[in-house]
């Protein structure tokens, strides 16, 4: 609290009432066909790509309203040792607000799946209000997460 008292004292706000709210996370949801250099095996390729991507785009290297676009994915993808070729065929995020019920939840994941090329960006907001009533709505996160696997899908390309 210390920290958060002294940057409200040098906004010149410390009396200034507030509320802290959790974030809102956005998981990253993609599929990937990659083609592995010769030699290279493909377990140990999928490995590392999932390694390197859980890494660079995990909780520890993010920030409340970044988002991610679908080339720095792809750039990474690339930069790992032993990918040939990568083509990514899915990707997009699914907010808590699109998973506030199982109904949609379910139109989110039927839209992913039904889209025809992968999102530019997945964006994530700022903390912001809510245009009908008002209500503050928190920054939201956009993570890839390893807790979740079947949001990151890995092909074997020509398999």
């Amino acid at each position: 609290l210390v920290n958060l008292s002294r940057a409200l004292q040098n906004a010149g706000s410390a009396r200034q009432r507030f509320t802290v709210q959790q974030r809102e996370l956005v998981l990253v949801v993609a599929a990937v066909h990659i083609s592995a250099a010769p030699g290279v095996l493909w377990d140990t390729l999928a490995s590392a790509v999932r390694a390197a991507l859980l890494a660079a785009f995990g909780f520890e290297r993010r920030a409340l309203a970044q988002g991610l676009a679908l080339s720095e994915f792809e750039a990474a993808i690339r930069a790992v040792s032993g990918v040939a070729g990568a083509t990514v065929t899915q990707f997009d995020g699914v907010s808590g607000t699109d998973a506030q019920t199982p109904a949609l939840l379910a139109a989110k994941l039927a839209q992913i799946a039904g889209a025809t090329r992968p999102a530019p960006v997945i964006a994530a907001l700022g903390g912001r209000l809510h245009p009908v009533d008002g209500a503050f709505l928190p920054a939201q996160l956009a993570i890839l997460s390893g807790d979740v696997p079947d949001t990151l899908i890995l092909v074997q390309a020509g398999s």
